[in-house]
């Protein structure tokens, strides 16, 4: 369990990771709890300003304190941490009726009423996103075991996770969902099952990582392409992640205790399309591998890594290896893409009791050489991303996902029946989740 105090709980948020899957777009981030945490509430507060209620919405964006360090992977904790935030009025709460009488003369004494005004303030919302992530995450290191070793029969196509606007706009219960994945995605989830990261599946997340000096990359990397079941991570993110559960001096580096980073060709250098005109594009993305296997991989000097930039993981088309759904890599590379996938309900490991199984040394390119677009400034959305107002209606953030009602979205969630909520989701701590999060 998280320790009590607000402080002491954002601490323990910030080594947690968390997964925002874009499932229209087919491609992920890979961000700490506290960055996923600002995000939830910059759509509940969004949500909570265009719905029924909004006649009684106090929150005034232009209050907000901005971060002093926008375009960082930490800004989220300078903003939970500024008093004047977490003070701001969301809602005006019943208040308290009293009476105080007054004496003296006759003609000064009497009784005066007086009502005692509260807030719902963002500090509350903040504490009670905290409950639900919290409730998720150690469901997630309960289902998973050290370093995802229950989930090693699991298949890596099906991307378990959590409606990310069920949980930002308080839509309980809350249900385990499955996005799949298709071969191009199967290479990171064994890592982000062994940190335990926790999936956020939504869409039109927008640019949630981007170049900080977009003008000086190529087109195709200047974005995190879309369709490519890409995943993006910040390096200052791999390297907190790598205190906690590898080993960054190691050669290859250890991302966690059974996954190493590896290079195919370089880590940062400019696309060749940008050396000279007319070449083709380089492919820069990186591989992650088990570290039973390291000694298949070439020998490489370790590469130094700053605090800024970022890189993308998935299939290099350099590195003639495949992950498929369970087992170690295999020589050849992934299938093409097939038809496009749609999240639904699996049995997940999830909701299943245990044992259930159903050439770069620049830093001055994009994803490579980016930094999260910064909390406090707007980012532009990919055309035909739905991407929520708050992008300029609040300020504080990246573009928040914006997912569409059921009815009116191509990603569909598909609710277990009634007895498949009894027989498959009632064991264990799951039970205790899904009371608790109802509740709420």
């Amino acid at each position: 369990m998280s320790p009590d105090g607000y402080v002491q709980k954002l601490k323990w948020i910030s080594e947690k990771f968390v997964v925002l899957w874009d499932e229209q777009f087919k491609r992920g981030w890979l961000v700490n709890g506290t960055s996923a945490l600002l995000h939830l509430l910059r759509q509940s507060l969004e949500s909570n300003r265009t719905d029924k209620f909004k006649s009684a919405f106090l929150f005034k964006p232009e209050l907000i304190k901005e971060s002093p360090s926008p375009h960082t992977a930490d800004a989220a904790i300078e903003f939970f941490l500024n008093d004047t935030n977490m003070k701001l009025e969301i809602y005006a709460e019943k208040g308290e009726m009293y009476d105080e009488e007054t004496v003296g003369d006759a003609s000064q004494s009497g009784n005066l009423f007086k009502r005692k005004r509260t807030y719902f303030r963002v500090e509350d919302r903040v504490e009670h996103l905290c409950d639900i992530l919290e409730h998720i995450f150690l469901h997630q290191i309960d289902i998973a075991g050290q370093n995802g070793v229950k989930l090693k029969l699991q298949a890596r196509k099906l991307l378990e996770g959590w409606d990310f606007k069920n949980l930002a706009i308080d839509q309980g219960p809350f249900f385990p969902c499955v996005a799949t994945l298709q071969a191009f995605g199967n290479g990171w989830v064994d890592f982000t099952r062994s940190v335990h990261a926790v999936t956020l599946i939504g869409r039109g997340f927008g640019e949630i990582i981007r170049p900080e000096y977009p003008s000086s990359l190529c087109t195709r990397w200047a974005e995190l392409p879309i369709g490519n079941y890409y995943l993006a991570a910040c390096v200052s993110t791999l390297r907190d992640i790598m205190e906690l559960y590898g080993d960054e001096g190691a050669n290859p580096m250890r991302l966690s205790e059974n996954i190493i980073w590896h290079n195919p060709t370089k880590v940062f250098e400019a696309c060749r399309c940008k050396k000279k005109f007319g070449e083709a594009h380089s492919d820069i993305v990186q591989i992650l591998w088990p570290s039973m296997l390291a000694h298949i991989l070439p020998k490489k000097n370790p590469v130094p890594l700053g605090d800024h930039g970022a890189v993308i993981f998935g299939h290099n088309s350099y590195f003639n290896w495949q992950w498929k759904d369970t087992g170690n890599p295999v020589k050849g590379g992934p299938p093409l893409p097939m038809e496009e996938s749609e999240i639904q309900f699996h049995d997940s490991a999830l909701g299943l009791s245990e044992g259930t199984s159903p050439g770069r040394e620049n830093e001055d390119i994009a994803a490579l050489g980016s930094q999260p677009s910064g909390y406090g400034s707007s980012s532009e959305p990919l055309p035909h991303t739905t991407v929520s107002e708050s992008t300029s209606f609040y300020g504080i953030g990246q573009p928040t996902a914006s997912v569409e009602a059921s009815e009116q979205r191509e990603l569909t969630l598909a609710r277990q029946d009634d007895q498949r909520k009894k027989s498959t989701l009632a064991p264990g701590m799951f039970r205790s989740l899904m009371g608790r999060l109802s509740k709420h």
